[in-house]
């Protein structure tokens, strides 16, 4: 009796659902590996783990694996999260996917590029 609720939302905005139809159509090669990476996975990441599953058809991952620093406190709506973490999944298909978070202080180049969302869908390069 109980409602549980997820709102992963994003698949469902017309420039992610044109992309996943250009994907479809092989208009912009086979999708290879899918990559992202965002402030953390409470807020951010549990949404581009919904994407990826999105661009890869729905299906299922052949095995994950992650870590995180819990170096430096930082919370989002009052919930502790990580300070940086990686998350690596392939799926059955040979797909793989790689989620980068986290604002480390050790690593400023990288925190610069997190502190704001984003993904990549990669196709294989062509064969010579």
């Amino acid at each position: 009796g109980i409602q549980l609720t997820l709102c992963h939302q994003r698949r469902f905005g017309a420039h992610f659902i044109r992309a996943r139809e250009l994907a479809q159509e092989g208009a912009i090669g086979r999708i290879e590996r899918l990559e992202g990476y965002c402030s953390n996975l409470f807020d951010w990441g549990t949404h581009w783990f919904d994407m990826f599953h999105y661009f890869n058809e729905e299906r299922p991952a052949a095995w994950v694996m992650g870590q995180i620093d819990v170096s430096a406190a930082r919370q989002v709506f009052g919930v502790p999260v990580e300070t940086s973490g990686i998350s690596h999944i392939a799926w059955e298909n040979d797909v793989w996917g790689l989620l980068v978070t986290g604002h480390s202080p050790q690593t400023p180049r990288l925190s610069k590029l997190v502190e704001r969302e984003g993904m990549v869908l990669v196709d294989p390069p062509a064969v010579r």
